[in-house]
């Protein structure tokens, strides 16, 4: 019995040390992860520099591969808690806690595939005999086997949705590029670190390990770098971010000036008919042609007048409207419905389709009439079609309403009993809406959605066409505004022209003259 115990152990210590060191690393794996984010910068919040990388493949190669589940747990916590793994309202997420497992997977496959090419390349335990085994070492360790976790991660992200498609190539480079420095930069002091189990040797003689306080002073000018990089890149997006703001603060403010300035046409538009007894076709057409809608309303498909019509004077209001245009009807027929017809329309031409027109016929109109009819004031209506446009395209109309003169208008009743029709104009939101500042589509893409959300099924106008294939835009505004009566979601994104144009190159110089200087100083060490 007591030659077991005596057996046993020391197999106890051996397998307690062994747990200790997979905890350590795991522990070193999560709180070097953390660090890295620390490092993140706007757009997409990427880190330039990953130490969790380097910690794992200097814990493999110096205190050999049985360490791995170290790594597997560590960045097993670490992506479960960055990705939402758990929370106290919903509690485990086993689709968030999948994408964490793929993830930690690669990084681990990624540590145990650069252990095993550096053993190739140099050996095990490393024995440096020159330049070229220096280079041998780390491109074994870093370039190459850093293709694993990107594309192992990203792969995962993109299945779960959390990556669009555009953003595959982007977050694959930036997580190679961070992978490959956090090896560089932390893979060497891994392996000079004082408990460092497999020592480096230069020629067959060892190198001295470092003491702890060595390493801290090694690691102050790095840190110092990389926080001087952060915060020059957070300064120049923030001054980006700001220029594309007033940019959009720009855009909308046109749009709601076009808008404004339209509908005081439509008011001019009710004075001429509160201003005359009778307005006939032709003195409207006359009207129309002085405010010249090609130079001072672009956009605009015409402007006209719509009769409301009681059921009772149908008959009446056909012999009028025939006199001065014999070939008019009103369609479509909406049985039981009110007669909300439009008698005028000009330029006529190119809005024949519409002359006679009840447009209680379809929904979002006869909400937009009624809207405006009940409130007293201008509306538009929701996406609809225009019966004139040829092209199909997403299009509104804006109304004004008009009343009797002299009558009270202080309840809804009352406005519906005195409703004599309103004053409209048809737009196609693709002319309507382009130009509206020279930022538009050169440096920001606006599109305009009709509710609350950006749902492709209710967008209005797109100054440009998406592009599935480019990488996500680095600016974006989304906002919700009350237009004429309706709820619109108005989105802007920055094109590659501005992204181009705004690019700094003094991050760059920072981290790169940081680094020099680090490398300087640890050589004079």
């Amino acid at each position: 019995m007591s030659r077991l115990v005596m057996v046993l152990h020391p197999m106890h210590r051996l397998l307690s040390h062994a747990l200790a060191r997979i905890v350590a690393v795991a522990a070193l794996y999560y709180l070097t992860g953390q660090l890295g984010l620390l490092l993140a910068v706007p757009p997409g919040y990427a880190t330039i520099i990953w130490p969790a990388s380097g910690i794992a493949v200097g814990a493999l190669l110096a205190y050999g591969r049985s360490l791995w589940p170290g790594i597997f747990i560590g960045s097993l916590v670490l992506n479960a808690v960055i990705g939402g793994g758990y929370s106290g309202e919903t509690g485990w997420a086993l689709d968030k806690l999948a994408v964490a497992a793929a993830i930690a997977g690669g990084s681990t496959v990624q540590a145990l595939v650069a252990r095993w090419l550096v053993s190739r390349a140099v050996g095990l335990p490393i024995d440096l005999r020159g330049i070229r085994d220096i280079i041998a070492l780390f491109l074994a360790a870093a370039p190459i086997s850093c293709i694993v976790a990107p594309s192992v991660g990203v792969a995962s992200l993109y299945v779960a949705g959390v990556v669009p498609y555009a953003g595959v190539a982007h977050n694959w480079l930036t997580w190679w590029s961070g992978d490959v420095l956090g090896i560089v930069i932390f893979l060497p002091i891994v392996l000079v670190a004082p408990s460092a189990k497999r020592r480096l040797t230069w020629r067959g003689a060892p190198l001295g390990a470092l003491p702890v306080a060595a390493i801290l002073l090694l690691l102050l000018p790095l840190g110092l770098t990389f926080y001087g990089w952060k915060a020059s890149n957070q300064f120049i997006y923030d001054r980006n971010s700001a220029i594309f703001a007033s940019m959009a603060i720009e855009n909308e403010q046109a749009l709601m000036h076009r808008l404004a300035s339209y509908d005081q046409a439509l008011v001019g538009g009710v004075g001429f008919f509160e201003g005359s007894s009778y307005v006939s076709a032709e003195e409207w057409r006359s009207y129309v042609e002085v405010l010249d809608l090609k130079r001072s309303m672009p956009g605009v498909n015409g402007i006209g007048y719509i009769e409301n019509v009681p059921v009772e004077k149908v008959a009446d209001f056909l012999l009028r409207a025939q006199m001065t245009q014999p070939q008019f009807t009103i369609h479509p027929a909406v049985p039981g419905g009110p007669r909300f017809v439009i008698t005028y329309i000009e330029p006529l031409a190119p809005n024949r389709p519409a002359l006679g027109l009840n447009i209680a016929f379809e929904s979002n109109r006869l909400e937009g009439a009624t809207l405006s009819r009940d409130t007293g004031q201008p509306a538009i209506t929701k996406r609809i079609v225009l019966v004139q446009d040829q092209t199909k395209s997403n299009g509104f109309i804006l109304l004004h309403p008009m009343y009797r003169k002299n009558v009270p208008l202080n309840s809804v009743d009352e406005r519906r009993a005195a409703l004599t029709g309103w004053i409209y104009a048809p737009f196609v939101a693709q002319k309507f809406m382009s130009g509206l500042t020279t930022s538009e589509d050169r440096s920001l893409a606006l599109h305009v959605y009709d509710g609350d959300s950006e749902d492709a099924e209710a967008l209005i106008y797109h100054s440009s066409e998406p592009d599935e294939t480019a990488s996500a835009p680095a600016f974006s505004i989304r906002k919700q505004v009350d237009v004429m009566q309706q709820r619109w979601t108005l989105s802007w994104h920055s094109t590659p022209a501005f992204e181009h144009s705004v690019a700094s190159q003094e991050p760059l110089l920072v981290l790169c003259s940081g680094i020099v200087l680090s490398g300087t100083s640890r050589l004079s060490r």
